[in-house]
């Protein structure tokens, strides 16, 4: 979790409302783009998809919920790009 204690209790609030909104926002993209991945790997086939499924499966996927929002962060800008970031800072802002 992220340490909000040096900036004043309105801030701190502010900041973590933001934080786990943004965190929700990448859990959910990266969800849907990994679904969107098995999705093309069945379409192609289902040796394709049963390759894919078995490598998920094989190598193990740690699931999302307990990693950090910069481990978030990091998996999405990997498989994203900065529009895409952007594109999602602005969402989580208009929702705040």
């Amino acid at each position: 979790m992220i340490n909000f204690e040096s900036y004043p209790e309105e801030v701190q609030e502010y900041m973590k409302l933001f934080s786990e909104k943004l965190r929700i926002k990448i859990k959910n993209e990266l969800v849907k783009e990994r679904a969107n991945e098995l999705l093309k790997e069945l379409k192609r086939g289902e040796e394709d998809f049963v390759f894919a499924l078995s490598t998920l499966l094989e190598d193990g996927f740690k699931g999302y919920k307990n990693i950090s929002l910069k481990a978030l962060l990091d998996i999405f800008l990997q498989n994203k790009n900065d529009e895409d970031f952007i594109k999602i800072i602005e969402e989580v802002n208009s929702e705040m």
